[in-house]
């Protein structure tokens, strides 16, 4: 009713266009009138206004069932045929690049003044994600209605004590105990389960009747000490009148999935800090600057208990220049000890997973141990195939180095390295521009004339008191022979000048005679 009311058969644009659903029209004749942007998108394709080849539908292919329905079956056809509308009809749309989605389609036909049918309108919206929510649903009960069956599972029955009846040998194999030792024994024993908080208190909810089942996550500990993530999924027996009989609690192994959406957890954390780190590195104005984004990104990817940033001067000494967590007494004592040189090329990361196993010369060994360190690692700063220096990652407890962190130490290393020489030459290149600025205010205030000409003696400057000196202006003089300003009987004085500049030998102060623009001369 609404969509005949409100959307007639030739709407605003504006309104169809702002509509949150996919919505279209058809003439009696089933040729499309209009359709949104929403419908093309869900089509996959921009159908033909008014032509016979897209009739009834835009879609490429619409099935139902699982069967494709040809264009003269379409619901649209229906509708138009029968003037019965539809609603809440579930189909599926294959879209021209093969991909295929769930729709529901809701079509009512339009009367005309005769209460003659002059077509109809459709909207349809995506419900993909639903269907395939319910199909995971269905599939999780399909499979556990399978597990019970088979008890390929960990299978427990539980009183209202919460002590076990009984339970099946993929369960006693899981905890690593024989079945006969497992029954009377509280599943929320301590030497079972590593926090039982949880489970107990969801359990005697369960026991209440306040909820009929529920599930939980929680680590176990077996027999021979090891731990396991479990996914444990407690369903409530009841008698006729509905109160608790017993609990039926389905366990399974999920330790590799809880140790990968660790290991993912650890991964996003890891890629965020890079990212956080490279992005400031852009902005960095100063090393110091530099060297604290790196501590903090090593303290982070790293998880690192400390850290040190430590690079070689230009005489080869290895100096700390930043640090997290050191003493200063440990850093002098340490100060220096690298295992390569300044001039090693290709170094490895070098990690110590255990201090107190370590081959360490004695006095290292006192320093570390003092400094409460268990593990670290020295991983090379290099930029260029030139070796900077190393940082340092210190762990209060020893520590298993895995390859995945060694390269992200690398990666870390790499953008330290080249934030360090990018600093260092924009450094040095400010200090370049105000040496030469220094010098550009110098000669432009000088009350000397000064003249700067290349090695074929073409004025390449020409300052102020040059051109009051000489009278000629600068657009005069630059780019023109210096012979302009040498009286003829002098100009074999260039060529030794030239010459002896060429050599690299420094003309020293004489005194000669030049020209000037009015041809006067004048001693200088």
């Amino acid at each position: 009713h609404v969509l005949r009311s409100e959307f007639p058969l030739q709407p605003k644009p504006d309104l169809i266009e702002n509509l949150p659903l996919a919505i279209y029209a058809c003439d009696v004749r089933g040729r499309i009138l209009w359709f949104n942007k929403q419908a093309a998108a869900l089509w996959g394709r921009v159908p033909a206004i008014g032509s016979d080849d897209d009739r009834f539908c835009g879609s490429h292919k619409f099935y139902l069932n699982g069967r494709q329905i040809s264009p003269a079956r379409a619901p649209m056809a229906g509708v138009l045929r029968t003037g019965e509308a539809i609603h809440g009809l579930e189909g599926k749309l294959e879209r021209p690049d093969g991909s295929v989605i769930s729709v529901m389609v809701h079509i009512e036909p339009v009367e005309g003044e005769n209460g003659v049918i002059d077509g109809a309108i459709s909207c349809f919206h995506d419900i993909t994600r639903r269907i395939q929510a319910e199909d995971t649903v269905k599939r999780q009960e399909q499979r556990l209605v399978a597990t019970f069956d088979h008890a390929g599972i960990g299978l427990a029955e539980v009183n209202a004590d919460g002590k076990l009846r009984r339970v099946n040998e993929c369960l006693a194999d899981l905890l690593g105990y024989p079945a006969s030792e497992l029954l009377d024994r509280s599943i929320f024993d301590p030497f079972l389960a590593e926090s039982a908080d949880i489970d107990e208190h969801e359990f005697r909810r369960q026991v209440r009747g306040e909820i009929d089942h529920y599930t939980i996550e929680k680590r176990i500990v077996r027999r021979d000490g090891t731990k396991l993530w479990i996914a444990v999924t407690s369903e409530s027996v009841k008698d006729v009148e509905g109160r608790f009989l017993y609990a039926v609690r389905v366990q399974h192994d999920v330790t590799a999935r809880k140790e990968a959406e660790i290991a993912l957890l650890r991964h996003v954390e890891e890629q965020s800090a890079l990212y956080e780190f490279t992005d400031g590195l852009q902005r960095a104005a100063t090393l110091d600057d530099v060297y604290q984004l790196a501590l903090s990104v090593i303290g982070r990817a790293l998880r690192c208990d400390r850290s040190a940033v430590l690079l070689f001067s230009e005489t080869g000494e290895l100096n700390f220049v930043a640090s997290r967590r050191l003493s200063p007494a440990y850093q002098s004592a340490v100060a220096g000890h690298s295992p390569w040189s300044l001039q090693s090329t290709n170094p490895e990361p070098i990690t110590i997973e255990d201090i107190e196993r370590a081959d360490l010369p004695r006095p290292l060994r006192d320093a570390i141990r003092s400094e409460g360190i268990g593990a670290l690692a020295f991983i090379p700063i290099i930029s260029q195939g030139r070796l900077l220096g190393k940082f340092m990652t210190y762990y209060d407890l020893p520590h298993a180095f895995s390859q995945s962190q060694i390269r992200l130490a690398q990666t870390v290393a790499r953008q330290l390295g080249f934030a360090v020489e990018r600093v260092r030459n924009e450094t040095a290149r400010k200090l370049a521009e105000r040496a030469a600025n220094q010098l550009v205010a110098i000669v432009e205030s000088s009350h000397d004339a000064i003249v700067s000409k290349d090695l074929n003696g073409i004025i390449t400057s020409w300052n102020d008191s040059a051109e009051r000196l000489f009278g000629y202006p600068p657009e005069e003089a630059i780019g023109k022979p210096i012979t302009m300003i040498i009286p003829p009987d002098r100009l074999d004085e260039e060529p030794l000048i030239l010459g002896r500049i060429r050599r690299g030998e420094r003309v020293d102060h004489f005194e000669t005679v030049r020209q000037r623009k009015d041809g006067a001369l004048v001693e200088i």
